[in-house]
C-alpha cells in the first residue's frame, strides 16, 4: 500500500497496482553501439527485458520473431532509416508503441 496526503492534511491509503505477470519487452534499435549498451543497462537494471538492433533491417527480423511492448528507435540508422521502420510496425504491430529519439 501507498498513502498520499490530503489537502486538509489526513493521510489516504491507495492500493499499489501489481506489478505485471511478465516482464516489459523493450526493442532497442540504433546504429551506435555505445547508445544501445547505456540504454539497455539502464533498462536491465529496472528490470526490463531488452534486445537490440543496429539497423531498421535487424529491428525488422526481431519484431517478426519475438513480442516487444515498446521499441526505441533512433530516426539516423545506416541503410534504412527510423521512419521506414516506424511506417512497417504502423502497418504490422500497431499496438507496439514507439518512441523515436
Amino acid at each position: 500500500m501507498s498513502s498520499t496526503l490530503s489537502a486538509d492534511g489526513s493521510c489516504e491509503r491507495l492500493p499499489v497496482p501489481e506489478a505485471p505477470s511478465a516482464p516489459t519487452r523493450v526493442l532497442i534499435v540504433d546504429a551506435e553501439q555505445d547508445v544501445r549498451e547505456l540504454i539497455g543497462a539502464l533498462l536491465g537494471e529496472e528490470g526490463y527485458v531488452f534486445a537490440a538492433a543496429a539497423t531498421a533491417e535487424q529491428a525488422r527480423e526481431l519484431l517478426q520473431s519475438s513480442e516487444f511492448h515498446l521499441v526505441l528507435c533512433d530516426l539516423k540508422l545506416s541503410g534504412r532509416d527510423g521512419l521506414w521502420l516506424l511506417d512497417r510496425l504502423r502497418a504490422e504491430q500497431p499496438a507496439t508503441a514507439v518512441i523515436m529519439l
